[in-house]
């Protein structure tokens, strides 16, 4: 019982752009070990529509829920869960970002994660 505490290294916050309104998945690769620790990011200046959706993934492995963009222009997205099995991340490994559009998912992705 208690609390462990450790020293991590760097917060990392890759940030990604998504102009494009399809149905895509957006590929990094890796350039060191991370751990993902949260997903956020907002709409841009259209809103979504039922169906529009964000998910990041290790590969194929989902890291985030699916978030909803059937929001209005300008609202803060989150991801309401974080898979920690799937969340690290190896150093040259995949993080992809899926995007389902029926509207509009054109919004500015945050993941947030610890460099290890």
């Amino acid at each position: 019982m208690g609390a462990t505490f450790s020293t991590q290294l760097p917060l990392l916050a890759i940030r990604v752009v998504i102009t494009a309104d399809v149905s895509a998945s957006y590929n990094y690769t890796t350039t060191r070990s991370l751990r993902i620790v949260d997903v956020m990011g907002y709409k841009n200046a259209v809103a979504g529509g039922a169906g529009d959706t964000l998910q990041v993934l290790n590969v194929a492995a989902a890291i985030s829920d699916v978030v909803v963009l059937n929001v209005a222009a300008n609202t803060v997205f989150r991801a309401l869960e974080v898979n920690q099995t799937n969340a690290p991340i190896a150093s040259g490994g995949t993080l992809r970002i899926t995007m389902v559009q029926v509207t509009n998912t054109g919004c500015e992705a945050v993941v947030q994660c610890l460099a290890g």
